[in-house]
């Protein structure tokens, strides 16, 4: 309950620092590599792709391989963005006094890949 009354009593703070923590995430990258190296896919945190790259040899044989190694690199790069920003909302609710143990949970945080 005393969470709670603190919570409220700080709710403008909290709303200029979210605010300001999410614009700052739209600026904040990250960038994921397929396993096979053949795609390279950047992400900002606000979970919007910014760039997908692929190797040459790939687009040139297509098909599956080519699928494969998108999606990897594409669910590889917005997880990695996806722990970022919850990295950056829990630090918001530890400054300002909160709870912030489960943010990255709730978000299905996987910290396995390579952001």
């Amino acid at each position: 309950m005393a969470n709670i009354l603190k919570m409220l009593r700080n709710a403008g703070a909290l709303q200029r620092e979210v605010a300001r923590v999410q614009k700052e995430l739209g600026r904040r990258t990250v960038e994921f590599v397929s396993a096979d190296g053949a795609v390279r896919v950047e992400a900002a945190c606000d979970l919007t792709v910014r760039r997908i790259e692929v190797a040459p040899s790939l687009a040139e044989n297509g098909g599956e391989r080519l699928e494969r190694s998108l999606l990897e690199a594409v669910n590889g790069a917005l997880r990695a963005a996806r722990n970022e920003a919850a990295r950056g909302m829990e630090a918001v609710a530890a400054g300002m006094g909160l709870d912030a143990g489960g943010i990255l949970n709730q978000m299905g945080s996987d910290d396995g890949g390579r952001g």
